[in-house]
């Protein structure tokens, strides 16, 4: 079963399922520039230079790619440059000072609903155009733990199982003080909610078995 599960759900293995959908989604960002004059900037708010090397490298030299996030990060080539800033508070970027704000996989872990809000009003600030991931609430295996309704438990059971088992991208059972610190910071969105962040934006389901895995929020696409 654990194979199974890591097989359908390890973005870590770029045979996966879930590595499948990711190179698939980034065809719809491709989509979402591709009128747009060159060079063009893409702030990567919560990102990784390691999430666009396992996607592939943007198509050409004139996409130039920002990463912002709480710890520097390696660059990835002359592509990408590093911001290190809060993606709730990005006060020390201008309003529209990129083409693109672009997030993956990262809504989900800024802390409470207000916090979420306050990351999302930042992405709609910093760029005319927006493209935000999120997994959904409602799917029934959590993707970071892969425990089927994790996401539904109350925080002392998310604590406790946590700290007395491996589950999902943590290799080792946690301290209490991390289990805490995830317990409080991880919290995954509905579509619904998602979309009154991102009022006018446009929904993409990626499905799994029939039903949503991810969600997709983004403006609108060049006819």
């Amino acid at each position: 079963m654990l194979r199974i599960v890591n097989k359908l759900f390890d973005n870590t293995n770029a045979d996966s399922y879930v590595s499948q959908l990711r190179r698939r989604r980034l065809q719809l960002l491709w989509r979402l520039i591709e009128d747009l004059p060159r060079p063009v900037r893409i702030i990567d708010v919560g990102g990784t230079s390691g999430f666009w090397e396992s996607c592939g490298k943007p198509p050409d030299d004139d996409i130039q790619v920002t990463l912002v996030n709480l710890d520097g990060q390696a660059t990835l080539g002359p592509v990408c440059e590093v911001f290190v800033g809060d993606a709730r508070d990005l006060r020390e970027i201008g309003d529209n000072a990129y083409d693109v704000a672009f997030s993956n996989s990262v809504i989900e872990h800024v802390g409470s609903i207000e916090d979420q809000r306050a990351m999302a009003r930042e992405i709609q600030r910093v760029a005319p155009r927006f493209y935000v991931q999120a997994p959904n609430y409602w799917f029934p295996v959590e993707p970071h733990f892969l425990f089927p309704g994790f996401q539904w438990f109350p925080a002392w059971l998310k604590i406790a199982l946590m700290t007395r088992f491996a589950l999902g991208y943590f290799p080792e059972p946690l301290s209490k003080e991390e289990a805490r610190d995830i317990a409080k910071n991880t919290r995954l969105l509905t579509a619904g909610e998602l979309m009154s962040m991102f009022p006018g934006g446009l929904l993409h389901r990626e499905r799994l078995l029939g039903i949503t895995k991810s969600l997709v929020v983004h403006s609108k696409l060049p006819a």
